[in-house]
């Protein structure tokens, strides 16, 4: 499942890592790709929302810190309850011409499910999102 929860700030205006995990949670996904997320920003009250996303759904989580905002962090994440390895994590290169947008990372991980062992890569946010699983 991959899920753009906007720093956990809901259409009514209110932040709930906690709604956030009630609807990934609804779905009983094996892998999630989480972007948007905040750890540590005043705005979202200093909270860790991949570490508390990942407690709620019994996770475990890998985070991808792709701007640091004075003492807090915004990035994307991947949650499993499966053995999970980080292989690599990096920042994406801008495009040519376009330098204010947002930066963007990337974050593989192995996965141990059952006897396979497949690699999830997620590049997040880019208008060439796509999630690939190879076993």
């Amino acid at each position: 499942m991959t899920y753009n929860i906007h720093s956990c700030i809901g259409m009514d205006g209110k932040i709930s890592p906690e709604r956030i995990a009630r609807v990934i949670a609804q779905y009983s996904p094996d892998v999630v790709a989480l972007q948007e997320l905040d750890v540590g920003r005043a705005r979202t009250g200093r909270v860790d929302q991949a570490d508390l996303i990942a407690q709620y759904l019994h996770m475990d989580y890998h985070f991808l810190p792709t701007i640091q905002v004075r003492k807090g962090l915004y990035g994307n994440a991947i949650l499993t309850h499966f053995p999970m390895r980080q292989v690599r994590a990096e920042k994406l290169p801008g495009l040519p011409g376009k330098p204010r947008l947002e930066p963007r990372g990337a974050v593989w991980v192995a996965i141990k499910a059952g006897d396979r062992d497949p690699v999830y890569q997620h590049p997040p946010g880019s208008e060439a999102k796509r999630t690939q699983v190879s076993g």
